[in-house]
């Protein structure tokens, strides 16, 4: 899935590029605005808004661009997890977020 799959959502999709696509495929430029290096810290997208908008299918359309792990975690099914549970989810996660070696 590409940004070109996701009908609509013009300016969505341009944000998109900027704060999550652009800075991981060039992150000197991350680096010459003052932010840092880029994913040098847990980086993550938060995407909210009603039911059926497209937020999972930009999502899915970040992680495809960038060839990363896409993980779809729904607040709902972990609200009932207790905070071991919540915490290993989170662990896996950021495994599957490491650099392959």
């Amino acid at each position: 899935m590409s940004f070109s799959d996701v009908i609509g959502h013009l300016d969505v999709k341009r944000a998109l590029e900027e704060v999550a696509v652009l800075p991981r495929r060039h992150p000197e430029l991350h680096e010459r605005c003052g932010l840092g290096r880029w994913g040098s810290r847990t980086t993550c997208l938060l995407l909210c808004g009603p039911p059926g908008t497209g937020k999972t299918m930009l999502a899915r359309a970040v992680a495809s661009t960038l060839g990363r792990p896409f993980l779809d975690l729904r607040y709902g099914i972990y609200i009932e997890q207790n905070e071991v549970q919540l915490k290993k989810t989170i662990m896996m996660f950021e495994r599957l977020n490491e650099p392959a070696q």
